[in-house]
């Protein structure tokens, strides 16, 4: 049976790849807010190729903000129902002159797709709408009930779905009705290895903020007042620098006191070490720098950290101006894991900056959302079992089960709601450069993953 799907699959190649450049096309950014016209058009997209799928009930829930697609197919009461979940807003696209192609149009090179969404997360989208559609253009029957959910805004805080299950909306237990289900698969992970195959376990929780420190009420002369009055840039990189010791250990207080790194976690860890030489050529750095006492890949999946994404303030265009400036601000985010809880992170660490600052600067923390604890799958559930199989059957060769150093921030709020198990699944590369320039998937790793989803939902 699976061979004569297969074969249907390969003679649609082209066609599927066709439709996965329309995709690619629309530049669906969450983190602006200048381009509804472009979400509208790529959901009326997504929600052409779920009714030509088969699919029933497909739906644009735009009360939110952006469209959050629906869509369902209903085989027997009788049978367990799938939520597949993926997202089809991306990042940003810059800095434009670091692609070697236009980010929004799909191109195809020595066996690589390259498009800003080609791995996160447009081609697990398309994988899902392609699998169930070559199962029902062949007459077959599906193992499970399915449901859709593809959201606009995974990249920037999944502000529609947190609206849509807020305890503010008075339709809430419609929506938690409309998506209930047995297990949701969150389709939004990667492999950990270019050929091996790997299932994610665990994710890490995700908190973020900007902080803002500010000095004089103006931007001021630096001969004047250099000297006399403070620098926020200078405060902003030693409150930075404070938040670390020398043994890449983070000094806020109780910052650790619910994280539980057992054992167990640490020999999963080292399952799929890494190569460093390798990881270090490929990024072009002389030597990695983590946590003492951990390796690389224990320090990257299964413990906190603290990243400054961004630093801006004073004068960065063009030429010198001689200023001390008003303001300093850091982009944040926080990884964090186990037990966690972001609300008291970002306690600990208003704490931490109040004791430290200096009482010449003053200082504020902004937060779009309150972030999200860290997700683990029940790897015991049926539908996790059932999709271990499959992976191990296509790649022909064992399974890895890892944890993953990212994060999917909704699936806390998710998982809240509906009370179900998340089972994770993602064929991307772990090199596939998301977020950066230049993102890519191989076509072999897209056709696999169709292929994976249609071991899962065929009945025999």
């Amino acid at each position: 049976m699976h061979t004569n799907i297969f074969a249907y699959i390969e003679d649609q190649r082209e066609r599927i790849i066709d439709d996965f450049r329309k995709l690619i096309s629309y530049k669906t950014v969450s983190s602006r807010h200048d381009n509804a016209v472009e979400f509208k058009e790529a959901s009326e997209c997504i929600i052409s190729y779920l009714r030509e799928a088969g699919l029933d009930n497909v739906t644009s829930i735009s009360d939110f903000g952006n469209p959050i697609i629906y869509a369902e197919k209903f085989t027997d009461s009788s049978l367990k129902t799938l939520l597949f979940y993926a997202h089809y807003d991306v990042q940003p696209a810059e800095p434009l002159d670091l692609w070697k192609t236009d980010p929004y149009e799909l191109k195809v090179e020595a066996g690589e797709m390259y498009g800003r969404g080609v791995s996160d997360d447009k081609g697990m989208l398309i994988a899902v709408i392609k699998a169930i559609d070559c199962i029902l253009k062949n007459g077959m029957q599906l193992k499970y009930n399915v449901k859709i959910l593809f959201e606009p805004c995974e990249e920037a805080c999944s502000r529609e779905i947190v609206s849509m299950f807020s305890d503010d909306n008075v339709n809430i237990q419609r929506y938690r009705d409309l998506f209930k289900c047995d297990a949701i698969v969150a389709c939004d992970s990667a492999m950990s290895f270019e050929e091996k195959p790997t299932l994610t376990i665990g994710i890490r929780g995700c908190v973020s903020c900007e902080l803002v420190i500010t000095g004089p009420n103006r931007d001021i002369h630096s001969g004047q007042f250099g000297g006399c009055v403070g620098n926020p840039i200078h405060e902003l990189c030693r409150i930075l620098s404070l938040m670390r010791d020398d043994d890449n250990h983070i000094t806020i207080e109780h910052f650790y006191d619910k994280v539980n790194t057992t054992s167990e976690d640490m020999r999963s860890c080292d399952k799929y070490n890494i190569d460093e030489e390798e990881m270090k050529r490929d990024l072009g750095v002389g030597s990695l720098l983590y946590e003492k006492g951990f390796t690389p890949r224990q320090a990257n999946r299964i413990r906190p950290t603290i990243e400054v994404n961004g630093i801006y303030g004073g004068h960065t265009g063009e030429g010198g101006k001689t200023i001390i400036p008003s303001k300093a601000t850091a982009k944040i985010s926080i990884r964090l894991v186990d037990e966690q809880d972001p609300v008291e992170i970002m306690n600990y660490v208003r704490s931490f900056i109040t004791n430290n600052i200096h009482p010449a600067f003053r200082y504020e923390i902004k937060q779009e959302d309150e972030g999200s604890g860290a997700t683990n799958t029940d790897t015991s559930c049926e539908v996790y079992r059932e999709l271990f199989k499959c992976t191990g059957e296509e790649y022909q060769m064992p399974v890895t089960e890892v944890k993953m150093g990212g994060s999917i921030p909704i699936m806390n709020t998710l998982n809240k709601n509906l009370g179900c198990n998340i089972v994770f699944f993602g064929t991307g590369s772990p090199n596939s450069n998301c977020h950066g320039p230049n993102e890519h998937l191989s076509i072999d790793s897209f056709f696999k993953a169709i292929r994976i989803i249609v071991r899962l939902l065929l009945a025999e």
